[in-house]
């Protein structure tokens, strides 16, 4: 089948109830991250875009990048 009318943050095909604004990564993963690799991919994300601080202060990567 084909896909058509794809929305970000929707669940239907009504267009006026998805994500309107500006989105700065767009990451799909084909299975369910543990909680350490998700815990790497919001590290790697705050310290591209600066936005440590919105990590928790235990967050595991709020001071420094994951490997």
């Amino acid at each position: 089948s084909i896909i058509s009318n794809f929305y970000i943050g929707n669940f239907n095909s009504e267009a006026r109830f998805s994500f309107t604004g500006q989105m700065g990564d767009f990451l799909i993963f084909n299975t369910a991250l543990t909680t350490s690799q998700r815990q790497q991919v919001e590290g790697y994300l705050a310290q591209k875009w600066g936005l440590t601080t919105s990590l928790p202060a235990t967050h595991p990567y709020v001071k420094f990048p994951p490997p």
